[in-house]
């Protein structure tokens, strides 16, 4: 079924209990066509025989996934409990047919991503760069023709919080918790035009230095209450 299609296929499930205990998994497939409409394929409703586990879940999937040839592709579910045991049981079936380790994989990604990163460096429209000149009314122009009111928004600004592993070392370990969200993170501050323990307030300082000393009078970012 999907032999001749170009796109990657990503899968959606659920999975339920009837009123007469029958367990029911139904797998939807998303893809982009070649024609370039994106599809969505109820590709599998089946019962799922035993208990409404992550590791029964994992089988029925798994033999859609051979069925249809889907082994290397992305898939998503939703958000139960159950479903961590199944991705878990799935990639352990991966481990056994394509020798793939938890360290190979961490190699190969790491590997990777320094591959990606001199890929963007050589990417003029890759770069994270604040706009000069003319760009800013430039995102203020496409920012007001979605919302008329922000007059001067030439972007917008949010924090990403990575998580770390608790660290042993007690002064690392207070710097990387997080007490509004208690967890250990590091965190980060983007600004986005719009064309393309540690309260995020102090980690956007550089940010604010830039509007206050690169950005002309009247313009601005749209951010949550995060940022004071």
């Amino acid at each position: 079924m999907f032999a001749e299609l170009e796109s990657k296929v990503s899968l959606s499930l659920d999975a339920w209990t009837s009123s007469n205990q029958f367990t029911f998994i139904a797998i939807i497939a998303h893809c982009v066509s070649n024609n370039g409409v994106l599809e969505e394929l109820l590709v599998d409703f089946k019962v799922v025989f035993g208990e409404h586990s992550g590791a029964n879940m994992a089988a029925s999937v798994w033999a859609t996934l051979e069925l249809y040839e889907l082994l290397s592709k992305v898939f998503v579910m939703d958000n139960a409990s159950n479903n961590d045991t199944m991705l878990k049981s799935i990639e352990e079936h991966c481990f056994k047919i394509f020798a793939l380790i938890p360290s190979t994989v961490s190699r190969y990604i790491k590997f990777s991503l320094s591959i990606l990163l001199k890929v963007l460096w050589t990417i003029p429209e890759g770069r994270i760069v604040w706009p000069e000149g003319d760009e800013f009314q430039a995102n203020n122009d496409l920012v007001l023709d979605r919302h008329p009111l922000l007059t001067g928004a030439f972007g917008t600004m949010d924090g990403l919080n990575v998580m770390v592993q608790e660290s042993a070392i007690e002064e690392i370990e207070n710097v990387t918790f997080n007490g509004w969200l208690h967890e250990h993170f590091v965190s980060s501050v983007f600004a986005f035009g719009a064309s393309g323990s540690w309260h995020d307030a102090r980690v956007a300082h550089p940010i604010y230095e830039k509007l206050r000393t690169a950005t002309p009078e009247g313009y601005y970012l749209v951010t949550d209450t995060a940022f004071p």
